[in-house]
C-alpha cells in the first residue's frame, strides 16, 4: 500500500508532526506500508531527496499563493497532479487540514481524477479563525477522520458534521533516556517556537513567583521566534536574566536530553494545542509536566495523575504549582513514575504505528466491502485502542 502524507513541513523542519512522520515511516515500512512525504519547499529546500529512507516530494505551495500571480498556484497544482499520476498512491493522508497544501489538495480532490482514498489526521483544536470553507471542505471530503485527541477530534467532527470519525490516535514518541542532575538549581524547561501563543511569557512571570518564595530555580527555553526578544526584555525587567537561558533551536536529540534531566517541564500554552509533544516526552523520561488547561493538553496530562493541570494565562497559578512541585520531591517522584508507565503505553513508537497501521487498512477496498460502518469513537473517554 502507497500512501502520500502531507505535512506542513518536514525534515530538517523540527516540529511535532515532522517529528512523528519521521518514527513512523520505517516501522510502517516494515508492514507493508510504503510512505512518501508531500510538503512545502519552504522556498529554499530541494524538491525530492530521501531523508532516513523517506521519499520527499517538496512543492512552493506557500510561495506560489504569496506571489500574487493567478499562474502560479495552478503552476503548482499541476506539479502535484503529475507527482500523483507518477506514483499513483492508494491513499493521501493530510496531516492537518490547516497546514500550506490545503487549497491544492482540496482542489485536486475536486478535480475528481484522484480514485484512491482520502484520510485526514487533525492534530490541532480548531479554532474560529481556522474555519475556512476549504478546510470544512476537506473534513467533509475525507474517507475518515482521526486525530491525536478527543479534543482535535471533536472539533474537527464538530466544525464538518462529518460522521467518519475513526478515532484518536495520540502521537507517538521514542524513548527518552531520563538523566537526573542533583543540587541546585532545580531545572524547569519549555520547548517551542517563541510566540505569544506558547506562552512562555507567563513560565518567565512564574519563575519570578517560584524565585520571590526563596526557591532556587532556573528556566531554560529551547527555540526561536518572533518573541525572543521580547521575553529576553521580560526576563530582564523581572530581574532574572542570570535565571532564564535561551537555548535557540537545537536538535532533537540535545532537545530530548533537556527534556531528561528537567525537574519540571512546563507548557502554559494559550492556544488549543491537540497534544503537545513535549509533555509526552517529559512522561517518557519520568519528568512531571505542568500544562495550561487548553485544547488536547488535559488529555496529555491526565491531573493529579501524572502531572499538573493549571488555569490558562495564570503566571500565578503556575507559579504556586511549580512551587508545590519542587517543594514536594514524594509527589514530583510519584507523578513523573505514573507518567511514565502511562506514556510507554500510550505514547510509544510501537502503538501508534500499529494504531496508524489499522487506520491504513481499514481503507482497503476488502475492508470497505466488508465493513461499510465508520470506526466511531465508542468511548469519549479514552482512546479507541487498545
Amino acid at each position: 500500500m502507497k500512501v502520500f502524507a502531507f505535512t506542513p513541513w518536514f525534515l530538517p523542519v523540527l516540529g511535532g508532526i515532522e517529528i512523528l512522520i519521521n518514527s513512523l515511516a520505517k516501522p510502517l515500512r516494515e508492514q507493508g506500508i510504503d510512505i512518501s512525504v508531500v510538503t512545502d519547499d519552504m522556498g529554499r529546500l530541494p524538491p525530492r531527496e530521501v531523508i532516513e529512507g523517506t521519499p520527499v516530494h517538496r512543492l512552493g505551495f506557500t510561495n506560489a499563493i504569496r506571489s500574487g500571480r493567478p499562474g502560479e498556484p495552478l503552476k503548482i497544482l499541476g506539479q502535484l497532479q503529475q507527482l500523483l499520476d507518477e506514483e499513483s498512491p492508494d491513499i493521501l493522508h493530510m496531516h492537518c487540514v490547516t497546514g500550506p497544501s490545503a487549497w491544492y489538495v482540496d482542489r485536486l480532490l475536486k478535480s475528481s481524477r484522484f480514485r484512491g482514498r482520502f484520510l485526514v489526521t487533525q492534530h490541532g483544536v480548531l479554532e474560529p479563525t481556522d474555519r475556512m470553507p476549504v478546510i470544512r471542505g476537506l473534513l467533509q471530503r475525507a474517507d475518515a477522520i482521526s486525530a491525536v485527541s478527543e479534543a482535535a477530534l471533536r472539533s474537527a467532527v464538530e466544525f464538518s458534521a462529518s460522521e467518519k470519525n475513526w478515532g484518536v490516535i495520540p502521537n507517538g514518541i521514542e524513548e527518552v533516556p531520563a538523566e537526573r542532575i542533583d543540587g541546585a538549581p532545580f531545572r524547569l524547561l519549555c520547548v517551542g517556537r517563541l510566540q505569544r501563543e506558547k506562552g512562555f511569557d507567563l513560565a518567565i512571570r512564574a519563575l519570578a513567583e517560584v524565585r520571590a518564595r526563596g526557591i532556587d530555580a532556573v528556566l531554560t527555553i529551547v527555540g526561536e521566534g518572533e518573541e525572543r526578544q521580547a521575553f529576553a526584555r521580560l526576563s530582564g525587567e523581572l530581574g532574572l536574566l542570570n535565571f532564564v537561558h535561551f537555548l535557540g533551536r537545537l536538535d532533537n536529540r540535545a532537545t530530548r536530553r533537556l527534556v531528561g534531566q528537567a525537574h519540571l517541564v512546563l507548557v502554559p500554552s494559550r492556544t488549543r494545542e491537540g497534544f503537545s509533544l513535549v509533555a509526552a516526552e517529559a512522561a517518557m523520561a519520568g519528568v512531571t509536566a505542568i500544562v495550561a488547561r487548553v485544547g488536547g493538553l488535559p488529555e496529555t496530562v491526565l491531573d493529579g495523575e501524572t502531572g499538573i493541570v493549571v488555569s490558562p494565562d495564570d503566571p500565578i497559578e503556575l507559579g504556586a504549582a511549580i512551587s508545590r512541585m519542587l517543594e514536594d520531591e514524594g509527589s514530583r517522584s510519584r507523578l513523573g513514575h505514573c507518567a511514565r508507565l502511562r506514556a510507554m503505553k500510550e505514547y510509544g513508537v510501537a502503538p501508534c504505528a500499529a494504531r496508524y497501521l489499522a487506520f491504513y487498512r481499514s481503507q482497503s477496498r476488502s475492508s470497505i466491502d466488508q465493513e461499510p460502518s465508520n470506526h466511531v469513537l465508542s468511548n469519549p473517554s479514552q482512546p479507541c485502542f487498545a
